[in-house]
């Protein structure tokens, strides 16, 4: 056992070795716990812009998932889940102990996005249980796990992945239905191997990733078939013991955390280029223990986690979004990196927004406020501002501006007679195609409107 775990066990009395991950991402940011230090860090995927993001007032956090749909990083401790959002604010409680002579020692922790749940690993008990996200309608998954400590979660397949570290039979690789049920042993590490430092899944390619450590103390990391089948050592020989992985698919990058060096590490996924992202010397950085990557959502511009009308007005901003305002790589407007900011970029955020927001959907130009609806009140909201000529600053989403082109005129119109529903709600749906009655009532209206306006010298 590393000796950070095992000053941890002294200090807790029942600690026993963890890990878990189960993030895949196309980009985004690292998450983890700093276990002795009692805080949590995070930075971008290269290591850049270290920064602490909760200092004070938890416990000793272990193990770590992120919901970056939901905005919010969960957390295990000793006697408790936690979760905030992912910039460190609103810590609450998820699940504590009820009874002081019951220990509630939640340690590999994993957030299932699909079903809005989250799973922990109770070692002392043997169980795996689950929760809605903020806590609600705990139940056991799983009573009859030895020593459960890494999970994994495919939401999408509907499987839960774990592993068993016990003190005498060989560590294994379990994974059943996410109910507990249909349970199959997918690995057996051997009896020189003491411990599984984290689990994570490449759901693209199918492959399972696990670190674990052997008895002279040294860390390797493998892979495998989800199956379990053509397990390899990418990584067998060089490394200090792992606590936890994590993986970026569409980078290319496993991601692990290794305490006892205070370092974290990452490689490509076949185990080469080895290279140290967040180091001893580093913020938050002291010990290392849980470990996230999340997904970028790249619809918050404004930093309060949400997607909302104050970002896609803050896209709008940047200039005439019809004729394409030029920009260098890296922009975070240009959200399909073609070096341009353009209505193309608007298409991409209200994509991206909706799913943030948990819609199957994309927003639609027309919907002002963002509800669901292109209804009367968002045409009334056109009809208020309607300008041909270019207004600055630039009227915003909100207020009728769906092209982006510093104006509210008959394109915007017309964007918003082509999506008029009442509901489109979250559901796939094809968009309705507006009917001749539709178009002729909505310009009867604009035009009769806009008479009115010159009538009365407006």
């Amino acid at each position: 056992m590393k000796e950070a775990t095992l000053t941890i066990l002294f200090l807790t009395l029942f600690l026993t070795l963890s890990s878990t991950s189960t993030r895949q991402a196309a980009a985004g940011d690292l998450y983890w716990t700093d276990a002795l230090a009692a805080r949590l860090g995070s930075s971008d995927a290269d290591g850049g812009n270290v920064m602490p993001i909760i200092t004070f007032g938890i416990g000793i956090p272990l193990h770590v998932d992120v919901d970056p749909f939901g905005g919010k990083i969960y957390w295990s401790e000793l006697q408790a889940v936690r979760r905030a959002n992912l910039n460190g604010s609103n810590v609450e409680i998820v699940k504590s102990a009820t009874n002081p002579n019951d220990p509630f020692v939640p340690l590999g922790i994993a957030v299932d996005t699909n079903a809005s749940k989250i799973y922990w690993s109770l070692s002392n008990k043997n169980k795996i249980q689950r929760a809605d996200l903020d806590g609600s309608m705990v139940e056991d998954v799983l009573t009859t796990a030895a020593t459960p400590l890494s999970l994994a979660i495919d939401g999408t397949g509907g499987k839960i992945y774990w592993s068993e570290e016990k003190d005498v039979i060989d560590v294994v690789i379990r994974r059943g239905n996410l109910d507990g049920t249909g349970v199959e042993t997918l690995l057996t590490l051997g009896s020189d191997v003491v411990g599984v430092g984290g689990l994570a899944l490449d759901l693209t390619n199918q492959t399972l990733y696990w670190g674990q450590t052997s008895t002279a103390d040294t860390g390797s990391l493998w892979r495998s078939n989800l199956n379990g089948t053509s397990p390899s050592a990418i990584i067998s020989n060089g490394l200090d013991e792992i606590e936890e992985i994590a993986l970026d698919v569409v980078g290319g990058k496993v991601y692990w955390t290794q305490p006892d060096l205070a370092e974290i590490q990452r490689a490509n996924l076949n185990g080469s280029m080895i290279e140290t992202v967040v180091t001893t010397g580093a913020v938050a950085a002291s010990t290392p223990f849980g470990l996230a990557f999340s997904i970028a959502i790249a619809c918050d511009f404004t930093g309060d986690t949400n997607c909302d009308l104050a970002d896609i007005n803050s896209i709008l901003a940047q200039g005439d979004l019809v004729a394409g305002v030029t920009v260098g790589a890296g922009n975070q407007y240009d959200l399909n990196s073609d070096l341009s900011i353009n209505n193309l970029d608007v298409t991409e955020w209200l994509s991206r927004a909706a799913t943030k927001n948990s819609f199957l959907t994309p927003y639609r130009r027309g919907d002002t406020e963002l509800n669901r609806r292109v209804d009367i009140t968002d045409f009334n909201t056109l009809a208020g501002n309607f300008s041909p000529a270019p207004v600055m600053p630039a009227p915003g989403f909100d207020e009728g501006n769906f092209d982006g082109d510093d104006d509210v005129d008959i394109t915007d119109f017309n964007s918003l007679a082509a999506n008029f529903s009442p509901g489109y709600s979250g559901q796939a749906q094809s968009v309705p195609e507006p009917t001749a009655v539709t178009l002729c009532a909505l310009g009867c209206m604009l035009l009769l409107w806009t008479l009115s306006r010159r009538k009365m010298g407006l």
